[in-house]
């Protein structure tokens, strides 16, 4: 995710109790970050402090806390069975649960997130219909289920096995639980699907089937070919993906961590540099993704971080960066007019 590193107003996450609210906040932002905790669970102390962090890094996803005491119609809702849980939401398409303490994969899936285009509900709600809603469901992620009940919550035998069935394939999916909008339910059983039960799995927007489809596609072989087609980003994407984060900021920097909290003596010494340069820079935390971390790598044959881009090249790292603000060239290397 690129940042933009300015004096601005830091945000900060959001409480919220009442699905009423969590509906206000997603007509304003459709990608939303929810963290269900208890205040007197003690290891949800640290993923409340993460949540805070990410809403002052990730501005354009909304980032959201719920006390699950005090919001059994959400908790329920999203089948939550324990605290903490991360629940990542893209319009009404739930695309990642994680359970438990872990910062890496929650920072990942909000990464991933704000890297993602805004969904089509984000409109006002009157002017979006609903097979747009229903479209953008279907392709809001590679592979889709469309199911009774959460994954770890599923309300039939069928739900059940399909989640056990894609995780023992270790397929990341987002899902949507059809128990909670009937309009979604009867779009997609009249205009968009054959099928008439569910569970449902749709693949890069395509209806694959059922529980017995899936089954039937794994026994003739294809199916591990076609979720590995389907998920996996081919080379191409990555490079074009790398040279759209290197172009996006004027001053582009990759770096470990953030200009708030850096995570190398290194990547804290060229941030305080441009900031007594008084530059603009975006940002870019290569601990959030690791095929852009290994992939620039590659790119810009610079094997280390952080680098340093301006106006779409390459500078270097903190050596170079050093070298000229000590030959006084920093400024005029840092221009970008």
């Amino acid at each position: 995710t690129v940042h933009c590193h300015c004096s601005c107003t830091i945000m900060t996450a959001m409480a919220i109790s009442h699905p009423e609210e969590l509906t206000q906040v997603a007509r304003r932002n459709g990608k939303v970050a929810l963290l269900f905790f208890a205040s007197w669970h003690e290891p949800c102390k640290q993923m409340l402090s993460l949540f805070e962090q990410l809403a002052a890094d990730f501005t354009d996803v909304s980032v959201v806390t719920v006390d699950a005491c005090n919001a059994p119609e959400l908790s329920e809702k999203f089948g939550i069975k324990s605290v903490p849980t991360t629940v990542i939401l893209h319009g009404e398409c739930v695309i990642d649960t994680i359970e438990g303490v872990d910062v890496p994969k929650a920072m990942k899936a909000v990464s991933e997130l704000s890297r993602m285009a805004p969904p089509v509900s984000t409109k006002k709600a009157e002017d979006v219909t609903i097979q747009e809603q229903v479209r953008n469901l279907i392709n809001a992620r590679p592979v889709m289920v469309f199911m009774n009940g959460t994954p770890d919550a599923p309300q039939c035998a069928l739900s059940r096995e399909i989640v056990a069935f894609l995780r023992n394939k270790s397929c990341r999916f987002g899902h949507f639980n059809i128990l909670t909008n009937e309009e979604v339910r009867q779009e997609l059983n009249g205009l968009f699907s054959e099928l008439q039960t569910y569970p449902q799995v749709w693949v890069a927007g395509q209806l694959v089937g059922g529980l017995d489809a899936i089954k039937d596609m794994d026994k003739a072989g294809k199916l591990d070919a076609l979720l590995k087609q389907c998920v996996a980003a081919p080379e191409q994407s990555l490079d074009e993906r790398l040279k759209a984060l290197i172009s996006s900021s004027p001053i582009m920097l990759f770096m470990k961590g953030t200009p708030t909290q850096p995570q190398c003596g290194f990547s804290n010494k060229i941030v305080h540099i441009l900031r007594e340069q008084r530059v603009e820079f975006g940002y870019f935390n290569i601990f959030e993704d690791n095929d852009v971390r290994e992939g620039l790598k590659k790119l810009s044959q610079w094997p280390t971080y952080p680098q340093l881009y301006v106006r779409g090249q390459l500078l270097g790292g903190l050596d170079i960066v050093n070298e000229l603000l000590e030959a006084g060239e920093l400024e005029d290397a840092l221009s970008t007019q």
